[in-house]
């Protein structure tokens, strides 16, 4: 067995631009590992048949074409050191963090790193494992279900962390398909899966203050503009982190690098519940947006709600009920708000202009009358046969028809008790009258995604 040697890693013939040589995987040129062998340092490791040089279990070419790139450098020469392995990989993770940060981002890095970030074998290293799942559980990641970008830049790192200090876990190369999962708290960082089972998570920065955009979405015209959280999130339908970054303040008519809005892009995407959403947090006040966002629509059903949840007339009544249906239960309470919204602003609208449009009539000259009786209001009987039921949602609407879609006229809260009379033909409402409010119309008794509306509380009196 050949013992190992040290050698110096040389640009003297190559001349290369880059700042290394790559390592192999194996004794093949096109098998290149991420690990990098910086120009200028010392390596060791046991030559193979005079082309390769064996470093632990990664490979080094003695050659590159013509050009020698690792030279033997015999003992007691001023370049031979006798530093072992773990001293070695320690000065070459240092060039390369010195390299990519400057000397003092990466020192900085370093010395500002809490104690958990170290590792147990080399703890004044501060490297980062990455998350791995237990042997025979499931992936971290569901491969398959992420957002498919492409790199976009010569390469990039997967690292083990959303620092540009921690641990590199592979590289890819510009064309190299990625798949995208969820974001850090900076928004800059997205997670991936660092192997091809997704036992591994890793991260991926998105834009390079210096360098530009490193990943973008397949398919998608190349911008060198940053990527709008907002806007990401409306086109992947990722609920869950629109719903956080809209909590966190992002302004819901953001546009993305082409113009189209997150609620264009939502549409586009048959994102329902990202609609409605963003219509609660006021993207469809802008008008334009709106429009865009109906011609934008990948289903009628998505149109119809966009169309019902900004006041206007909906032209395919059965495709918005279908859409209603579809979406999750928090995203319908927040849809029947916006509805009761509309109809509030739309009655308040209606009174002030019966306001102004009442003519004053003069007024006729008084004349005293005596034990004037005011007259009697007129009294409305109140039904027999009705069954008693108590509200077990916190809001339940009363609609002019048993409809989801027809106008709200009024609505009961949670621990209320109404009346309930008739069914409707499909038994899924009932008509309430109230000779105390006036109120009249029809209500909900079951919601296939709420549950139970109403209860009966007695039987037919």
């Amino acid at each position: 067995v050949d013992e190992p040697q040290v050698f110096m890693v040389e640009n003297l013939q190559l001349r290369s631009q880059s700042q290394g040589i790559r390592y192999r995987c194996s004794p093949n040129l096109k098998d290149k590992h991420s690990k990098v062998a910086l120009f200028g340092s010392k390596v060791r490791g046991v030559p193979l048949d005079g082309c390769w040089v064996k470093v632990g279990s990664k490979y080094l070419p003695t050659h590159i074409g013509t050009a020698c790139v690792l030279r033997s450098v015999e003992a007691g020469h001023p370049d031979f050191a006798t530093v072992d392995t773990d001293e070695s990989e320690l000065q070459a993770d240092k060039q390369l963090g010195e390299m990519l940060f400057g000397t003092t981002g990466y020192r900085k890095r370093v010395e500002d790193a809490p104690p958990l970030l170290a590792t147990k074998e080399s703890p004044t290293r501060h490297l980062i494992r990455p998350e791995t799942s237990a042997p025979g559980a499931e992936p971290l990641l569901p491969i398959g279900c992420g957002a498919s970008y492409e790199v976009v830049y010569d390469r990039v790192a997967i690292r083990s962390a959303p620092l540009t200090t921690a641990t590199t876990l592979e590289v890819r190369q510009k064309g190299d398909a990625i798949e995208l999962f969820g974001w850090d708290s900076s928004k800059l960082w997205r997670r991936c899966p660092a192997d091809e089972s997704g036992t591994t998570a890793g991260w991926v920065m998105l834009d390079h203050p210096e360098f530009g955009p490193l990943v973008r979405p397949q398919g998608a015209p190349l911008c060198a503009r940053p990527l709008e959280p907002l806007c990401v999130a409306a086109a992947e339908d990722q609920l869950l982190e629109l719903r956080h970054f809209l909590d966190e303040g992002h302004n819901p008519c953001v546009c993305d690098a082409s113009g189209a809005s997150a609620l264009t892009l939502a549409a586009r995407a048959d994102a329902r519940d990202c609609v409605v959403y963003l219509l609660a947090a006021g993207a469809g006040e802008e008008q334009q947006q709106s429009e865009a966002a109906m011609e934008a629509a990948a289903s009628p059903g998505t149109r119809s709600l966009i169309e019902a949840l900004v006041g206007q007339s909906v032209m395919d009544t059965r495709a918005l009920e279908d859409a209603l249906a579809d979406l999750t239960a928090d995203a319908r309470i927040e849809a029947d708000r916006i509805q009761e919204r509309l109809e509030d602003a739309k009655a308040l609208k209606a009174q002030e202009k019966r306001v102004i449009e009442t003519p004053v009539e003069p007024s006729a000259p008084s004349v005293e009358v005596q034990d004037a009786m005011p007259s009697p209001k007129p009294v409305k009987l109140q039904r027999k046969g009705g069954v008693l039921h108590e509200v077990m949602h916190k809001a339940v609407a009363i609609r002019y028809l048993p409809s989801t879609t027809a106008d709200m006229v009024g609505t009961r809260i949670l621990g209320q008790f109404v009346e309930l009379f008739e069914e409707s033909g499909d038994k899924k409402w009932r008509k309430m009258e109230d000779p105390e409010t006036g109120d009249e119309g029809w209500m909900m008794l079951y919601h296939p995604q709420i549950g139970e509306l109403l209860r009966v509380v007695e039987e037919e009196r």
